[in-house]
């Protein structure tokens, strides 16, 4: 079920950035280049984020290749593959002021993610909102929605 318009944040206000920079270890492949209905998964991601968003990126090392998707990349420059790395990138690039992150193998977020991260942070008055999965004290990081002012407050 798709949010209506008046929950999710003004399309210009949002950037949605997948992030792709992992190894894919435990899978055994590239998940960004995995092919679902025929495309691979960044594509049918992108293509599900596009409507309510400005611009969808990838953020991924400079070796990637993922170019090649057609999707805009950001390069993650940080020699390790971790987690921190791929938000901080997200949250540095130029662009509209909030970054909806999620990683590349989330293939059913979408509109309604990103209208419930946004309510969160607006009813909160914080600079991002995260999920918190039922049973469990621990957050999660992705998906989440994020100001890219908290970017001066990361540690370089």
């Amino acid at each position: 079920m798709q949010p209506d318009s008046e929950s999710l944040p003004a399309r210009d206000l949002v950037q949605a950035c997948i992030l792709a920079g992992g190894r894919s270890q435990r899978m055994g492949r590239d998940k960004a280049r995995l092919i679902v209905q025929g495309r691979p998964l960044v594509q049918l991601l992108a293509a599900r984020l596009q409507p309510h968003v400005a611009v969808v990126r990838l953020v991924a090392k400079p070796d990637s290749g993922l170019e090649a998707l057609g999707i805009p990349v950001l390069h993650d420059v940080e020699a390790e593959r971790a987690l921190v790395h791929g938000i901080r990138t997200a949250l540095l690039a130029p662009g509209p002021e909030w970054r909806f992150v999620l990683a590349c193998d989330m293939p059913g977020v979408g509109a309604e993610i990103l209208s419930a991260l946004w309510q969160r942070a607006r009813e909160a008055g914080a600079p991002g909102a995260c999920a918190r999965l039922p049973g469990r004290s621990e957050i999660e990081p992705l998906p989440s929605l994020w100001h890219a002012g908290l970017a001066r407050s990361m540690v370089p």
